[in-house]
């Protein structure tokens, strides 16, 4: 009798989530009189958590309240950093402030996760939290055509000596307690290629798809130079498991008693070869013709595109904001975007200003902004494609409300109004194809985010007088990647 064999399927490693379902952001507002509190969202725009507080007249277990409260860590009776009353025209410390929401979150709310579907929570008030936060965002350097976001790369400012580089998890309360409390995790330092070159704050770029990493120089003066390392190690993969590449491999070392330091290890030696690097021509303009201030030398957005141009935002604080490019030759072409208004506010006037970014969960598109207006309200804003260099702008002269943004779904983003949510108007919104809007629009031109705001439809937390905050989601970015997105047609 012949024997039957069986032939058993093989498990799909597709994951069957539906990436939708993932939060994408949470709406917050709280007045410690009348209560608040935290609304979670989908990338649908479906509601999947909410957490509201009472005010002064009862007695709930989350009460906004200081006196008879439960016992938080911190009061938010009077803390502007814990409520919604007041616009980000006259304070830094905000909850609606343009500049206060980036990759790492809000600096001064705490964010849920994907699988908790919490939407998050007061944080330390009087700048006790929002401080060590501000420090890692400053210093947070964008990652392009990346799909699994689940990690980050801050970068600093050190002098002739180069850029220190960190590599790690996208917290920026680890982020700061390492660095300031610990051994720094594992950092290394990038050796300076250009004459009198110096390592700048953030302006660095990742592109995980031709594995390439930008590393900007200024030379104190201004001028800023390009450095492209090629061929780099896997940065997503030495943020997990960093020790090992940074203190040396125990294959290379063995576990010896004698300590390493971060002058070892395979990630250091790799930044030891000046053959692994290409030193683009420095730009053709100083920056401090536009503006002197300490963000428009040490600090800028550079983004290191496919076909190896490049396409920065820069912030020039009391001018206004840049866009200046690099062909994929390394040569710089000048600039792109100048737009101007009034007084704005870089890092040098304190860590919790400056520009931010933010990228879309494929890592194809990528936003960089900053206030128009003194502290945080007003917004310049570039979106730029990956994929070419080609960017979208935006400018508004508002010396009262600030604005937010999050990623959504694929190669969405999510943009809010901070304004008034008084009489139930509520979040004021509107999403934004991105995909489709480069399509449509020539290179530079205006997409008016302004116009069109969907309003009366999601809920803030607060009826009353309040100017909402927006936390963007940390979630599974890898869900929405092709191979889980393609119907199986088979």
């Amino acid at each position: 009798m012949a024997r039957r064999i069986s032939i058993t399927e093989q498990a799909s490693v597709k994951k069957t989530i539906n990436p939708y379902s993932q939060p994408c952001f949470t709406a917050y507002a709280l007045n410690h009189s009348h209560g608040g509190g935290f609304w979670m969202y989908d990338h649908n725009l479906n509601l999947i958590n909410g957490d509201h507080g009472d005010g002064s007249y009862s007695y709930g277990s989350f009460r906004t309240h200081s006196t008879s409260a439960s016992q938080f860590f911190e009061s938010s009776n009077s803390y502007p950093d814990t409520q919604s009353d007041w616009t980000p025209s006259s304070s830094s410390d905000r909850l609606g402030g343009t500049n206060s929401t980036g990759y790492l979150g809000h600096q001064s709310l705490m964010r849920g996760c994907t699988y908790g579907n919490f939407g998050g929570w007061a944080g330390s008030g009087s700048s006790n939290g929002r401080s060590p936060r501000s420090h890692a965002f400053r210093e947070c350097a964008p990652l392009v055509n990346e799909t699994h976001q689940d990690y980050a790369m801050f970068t600093q400012h050190n002098g002739g000596t180069g850029t220190w580089l960190y590599l790690g998890p996208r917290s920026c309360l680890q982020y700061y307690d390492r660095i300031h409390h610990g051994t720094w995790g594992h950092k290394v330092n990038i050796p300076a290629q250009s004459s009198g070159g110096q390592g700048m704050y953030a302006s660095a770029c990742y592109n995980a798809k031709t594995r390439k990493l930008l590393i900007m120089e200024s030379d104190g003066s201004f001028n800023m130079r390009p450095v492209v390392w090629n061929n780099v190690p896997d940065l997503r993969y030495i943020a997990h498991h960093g020790s090992t590449h940074t203190y040396g491999e125990s294959s290379s070392y063995g576990e010896q008693f004698p300590a390493h330091n971060n002058h070892e290890g395979s990630l250091h030696q790799y930044f030891q070869d000046s053959n692994n690097c290409t030193v683009y021509t420095a730009n053709n303009f100083n920056t401090n013709s536009y503006s002197g201030a300490g963000e428009a030398n040490w600090r800028c957005m550079p983004i290191l595109n496919d076909d190896d141009s490049i396409t920065v935002f820069h912030m020039m604080p009391s001018w206004g904001a840049l866009v200046y490019r690099w062909n994929s030759a390394g040569t710089p072409t000048g600039t792109a975007m100048a737009d101007s208004w009034t007084t704005s506010y870089g890092y040098e006037q304190g860590v919790e200003f400056g520009y931010r970014w933010q990228v879309t969960s494929d890592g194809k598109y990528i936003w960089g902004y900053c206030p128009s207006y003194y502290y945080q309200s007003g917004i310049y804003i570039a979106m730029i494609r990956v994929s070419d260099g080609k960017f979208l702008k935006w400018q508004n002269n508002d010396s009262t409300y600030g604005f937010q943004s999050a990623p959504m779904g694929k190669s969405d983003m999510i943009f809010f109004g901070c304004y008034n949510t008084d009489s139930g108007v509520g979040a004021h919104f509107r999403t934004v194809n991105l995909p489709l809007e480069f399509a449509v629009r020539d290179d530079a031109s205006t997409l008016n985010l302004g116009s069109h705001w969907m309003n009366y439809t999601l809920e803030c937390g607060h009826y009353s007088t309040s100017y909402p905050a927006f936390i963007p989601s940390l979630y599974d970015t890898s869900l929405f990647s092709e191979s889980h997105l393609v119907p199986d047609l088979q």
